[in-house]
């Protein structure tokens, strides 16, 4: 199978289009995502969703597993025989059943590990989905491969609205915990059963270690440093399920849900397009270079106006989404917002760090990050949810910037130029936000609803931000519209 000719032309294109698709597709999901987390609020409790955060972070968990990494080495590498696709595959099929009886079999220990006998029953309903998992890893590679980002993002997009309403649906009629269980299958079902379509690639009875084998060796630093950074990322989870009450983690799940949304329309657009095209064109650093520091610039241009307004109106937000229960869950949302906006520099830098073959890096790096972060956090539980959500957020503030000098050596760029290329619409961000929060704690003292508040800040943001960005940073977003209008 030789992808030379797709993965060499055209790649300013097929950036400009995946990116947009990607953006488009996971902005609806975002919505969706919004959408479902407001309706199932009125059905579940903070408990239940705490009960459901400890399985999500299984099921993340888990995932990492599910191929052995070898499905970034396929996209990682130049060509790829249809020989090791079906090595992937069978593989990564093992892989799958071996973690669903697994899962099944420690339900148990794994319910005493967190201290919640409950979760049980839950552990067990959710282990199957391992295997659909991962058996999506091959025609997902094809797809990334061939930069077909549209087809992945119209996936994603049918697979969260069906998830949706099968977990509204079922959550209305009493499903509790189920109903969330239930949401994934059917996005693991039909992300599976689309991305085969999609690839129309089928898998054949051949299987060899020899093809196998030097996939192995990348794919292996990258499931080590992807299952360390996932317990890093996501420590806090299973330390506030254990050390606090889970309702507590149900308020940290929700906020970090209305957060992740934005945030992952953005980011994961932008990542799953950045890692295959700068993987093509990783023999030439300038380009990779100059690509990084642009898309960088973009990803602060959109990313940062969101959180700082995510901030400013959390507390309005809060309110309407989830209704008067959930009000514990602004002020948690506030510090997020924050934190994913530095995080955003993290996202991009683990795509090129992965673009340029350096997973061995990657595997250190998560290493010395979940030493901190767990160690941090676990001390930070002791003084309560607060703690432990501005002890995360300022290890992210600690980690990201000596993440970023790594990779400017990595890349043979000065460090200052990354900074550069956000400062401009990061103080614009910061002026809108600030102005858009004083506007609301103006309107609250005069007993103006959450939705007036609502109605009132979003649209003086847009026009404050604009205003901004037209005048601190107008050259290079005027460039940057000329280049995407080109594409």
């Amino acid at each position: 199978m030789n992808e030379s000719t797709p993965r060499k032309t055209g790649l300013a294109r097929a950036a400009a289009l995946g990116s947009g698709a990607a953006a488009l597709s996971r902005g609806l999901r975002a919505l969706i995502g919004i959408g479902t987390i407001s309706l199932l609020s009125r059905f579940l409790s903070p408990t239940e969703f705490g009960l459901f955060a400890l399985i999500f972070f299984l099921i993340n968990f888990i995932q990492v597993f599910a191929d052995f990494g070898l499905r970034v080495a396929l996209v990682q590498r130049k060509d790829v025989s249809d020989l090791e696709l079906n090595s992937v595959f069978w593989a990564s099929v093992a892989i799958g059943v071996v973690a669903a009886i697994a899962v099944f079999g420690l339900a148990e220990p794994i319910a005493r590990l967190f201290d919640e006998p409950k979760l049980t029953p839950y552990v067990q309903a959710i282990a199957p989905v391992f295997l659909l998992i991962a058996a999506q890893g091959v025609p997902n590679s094809i797809l990334e491969r061939e930069f077909k980002f549209q087809r992945l993002a119209t996936a994603e997009l049918i697979a969260g609205l069906v998830g949706a309403v099968v977990a509204v649906g079922l959550a209305a009629s009493g499903a509790s915990v189920f109903a969330l269980l239930a949401q994934q299958y059917a996005i693991s079902f039909v992300i599976f059963a689309f991305y085969f379509a999609s690839a129309r690639w089928r898998p054949s009875f051949r299987f060899s270690y020899q093809a196998l084998k030097p996939l192995i060796g990348y794919g292996s630093y990258v499931t080590l440093a992807g299952a360390v950074g996932f317990i890093s990322g996501y420590a806090d989870r299973p330390i506030v399920g254990k050390k606090l009450a889970a309702a507590d983690l149900g308020y940290l799940t929700l906020a970090q849900q209305i957060i992740i949304s934005p945030q992952r329309t953005i980011t994961q657009a932008i990542r799953r397009t950045t890692f295959p095209i700068m993987a093509a064109i990783q023999s030439e650093p300038e380009r990779v270079a100059n690509g990084y520091l642009t898309t960088l610039h973009a990803t602060f241009l959109v990313m940062a106006p969101v959180t700082f307004g995510i901030w400013a109106l959390a507390t309005p937000i809060t309110d309407i989404l989830l209704g008067p229960k959930w009000e514990a869950v602004a002020q948690v949302l506030g510090v997020l917002t924050l934190a994913a906006l530095i995080g955003t520099v993290g996202d991009l830098n683990g795509a090129i760090f992965s673009a340029r073959g350096e997973a061995r890096f990657q595997f250190r790096w998560s290493l010395f990050c979940a030493a901190m972060n767990i160690s941090t956090l676990w001390l930070a539980a002791n003084h309560g949810l607060m703690a432990v959500v501005w002890t995360k957020a300022a290890a992210i503030a600690i980690q990201i910037p000596l993440n970023s000098w790594f990779l400017s050596r990595l890349l043979g760029i000065s460090y200052h130029r990354i900074p550069a290329a956000l400062w401009r619409p990061a103080f614009a961000a910061a002026l809108m936000g600030a102005t858009v929060f004083a506007l609301d704690q103006w309107l609250a003292t005069q007993g103006a609803h959450a939705i007036v508040r609502l109605l009132a800040g979003v649209p003086l943001g847009v026009l404050v931000y604009g205003a901004l960005i037209a005048v601190v940073d107008r050259q290079k977003s005027l460039a940057l519209i000329r280049k995407v209008r080109r594409k």
